[in-house]
């Protein structure tokens, strides 16, 4: 029988391997990995070699899941590390690792669902990925986009002002309305057209409305005005 202890500050943390014990403390599983295993990158079980980075089988809670990594089609119970869950799934988490690295699709799998930076975070630590990789990759796609939609409002910017200066909008001084269509209303009686065409609406109606607005802001002088050119247009008119 093959056995390791691992002591620490007077044996307050004690791990004795035998054929099919395992005993730790509720110390041990707060312990880092390299303080539980050591700096060897194996150790000798009585199951055989066993890698720093697996999980002893006793340890292994997700023995009792019957599912399959959707990636690899593994049993997650036959995994020899912890899977990763996302979105009701178990993957195995070294393969959805690679997998987004490869593609440089952030998203799930199963359901192309984007997956959150923190998301991205938490699985670089899970397989122990100190570059972060994934996190780097979702910051990179995130200023990607932001640089796009950057773009696309310049444009959208530029479209407007070069439409704006090209007449399609123009201020009109209230008090100056009624009179706006003046000149051509002339130019239109000293030169009618030769295709007809409905009479234009009465005058009265539209300078009457100016006066209504007027007086409602309390403008009397452009209440006035607006009374006199519609009494003007009425005469005109008989």
């Amino acid at each position: 029988q093959a056995q390791q202890t691992l002591a620490q500050d007077s044996g307050r943390h004690r791990l004795n391997w035998g054929p099919l014990v395992c005993r730790r403390t509720a110390a041990y599983t707060r312990a880092p990995r390299e303080q539980r295993f050591g700096p060897l990158r194996t150790v000798q079980t009585a199951m055989g070699t066993l890698d720093a980075a697996e999980t002893p089988p006793e340890m292994r809670w997700w023995a009792r899941i019957e599912d399959e990594c959707p990636i690899t089609l593994e049993p997650i119970n036959t995994m020899t590390t912890a899977p990763f869950f996302l979105d009701g799934s178990y993957f195995d988490a070294d393969s959805l690792h690679g997998y987004l690295i490869d593609t440089g699709r952030l998203e799930n799998p199963c359901t192309r669902a984007p997956l959150s930076r923190a998301v991205c975070r938490a699985l670089d630590e899970h397989v122990g990925d100190g570059s972060r990789r994934v996190e780097a990759l979702h910051a990179q796609e995130s200023a990607g986009a932001d640089r796009e939609a950057a773009v696309v409002t310049n444009a959208l910017l530029d479209y407007y002002s070069r439409n704006r200066s090209s007449g399609g909008m123009r201020v009109v001084d209230d008090d100056e309305a009624p009179f706006v269509h003046a000149e051509a209303d002339a130019a239109e009686e000293a030169f009618p057209s030769l295709v007809d065409r409905p009479p234009p609406p009465p005058r009265t109606v539209q300078n009457e409305g100016f006066a209504d607005l007027a007086r409602q802001r309390g403008e009397e002088d452009a209440v006035a005005a607006a009374r006199r050119s519609a009494a003007a247009a009425v005469a005109a008119d008989r």
